[in-house]
């Protein structure tokens, strides 16, 4: 019996950039497959090639940045996009938030615009509903509709980043890539987001790829993980054993 079509599905992906001239490989040869609805945590030290999936996957790589191998979303091929074709199919399908939020919010603009910008991504959005999205955007991950008039400046990192939340799940994706979400946020805070993210993972039913050398963080939100060194697969580990191995070898 065949295997069902997954959402994710990488097969030998390559990412190569030009330094100085010559190329570096960030990834080499990655698999991986991530079906509807599941989680999986891709763990790894700095430098280990984790972020340049997510940046592959979105088609946000720098243009001296080279692919190979092939990248399936839904059963298309991304890599036979162009990149614009890429960003634009990924848009509707597939969003990501970034460990900065301060820097990847615009910070003259109030965040109820920023809210709006992300819901007109959303299949079949009309401008009248637009109140209504940005408060319903906010309720979700926790922050009251007052917000909606803040700058980006005004707000605590915990808040910034529940914002880039709630613009990421705004045109309802089917995949989520969180990159590092709980960088330099405090304990408490980071407690709070990687509980958020678990509650809607499970009530929108959506999937989650968690980049992030922060085993337990990973830990909250993923049963599985993938181990890169060196841009290569090197384990796929259920992510309770690789805790309890850490914590041996201290």
């Amino acid at each position: 019996m065949p295997r069902a079509r997954a959402l994710l599905e990488v097969e030998g992906l390559t990412v190569r950039y030009q330094v100085a001239g010559e190329p570096v490989e960030a990834l080499r040869g990655i698999d991986l497959r991530l079906n509807a609805g599941d989680s999986l945590g891709l763990v790894g030290r700095s430098g280990s090639g984790k972020s340049s999936l997510g940046l592959a996957l979105m088609g946000l790589l720098p243009p001296s940045a080279s692919l190979g191998g092939r990248l399936f979303l839904d059963g298309e091929d991304l890599l036979t996009l162009s990149s614009a074709a890429r960003r634009e199919r990924c848009g509707r399908v597939v969003a990501m938030v970034f460990q900065e939020p301060a820097m990847a919010l615009n910070p003259v603009m109030r965040i109820q615009a920023q809210v709006v910008e992300a819901l007109r991504r959303r299949q079949g959005w009309q401008r009248k509903d637009e109140k209504d999205g940005v408060e319903e955007s906010l309720e979700q991950v926790g922050l009251p509709a007052e917000i909606g008039a803040a700058y980006p400046h005004q707000l605590s990192g915990g808040q910034r980043q529940r914002v880039l939340i709630a613009m990421a799940i705004a045109p309802r994706p089917r995949l989520l890539i969180a990159d590092e979400p709980t960088t330099a946020l405090d304990v408490l805070t980071e407690a709070g987001i990687l509980e958020l993210l678990l509650t809607l993972r499970r009530s929108l039913g959506i999937a989650v790829l968690m980049v992030s050398h922060d085993l337990r963080a990973v830990g909250r939100l993923c049963a599985r993980a993938l181990v890169l060194d060196g841009g290569r697969v090197v384990g796929e580990r259920p992510l309770g054993e690789l805790i309890e191995e850490a914590a041996l070898n201290g």
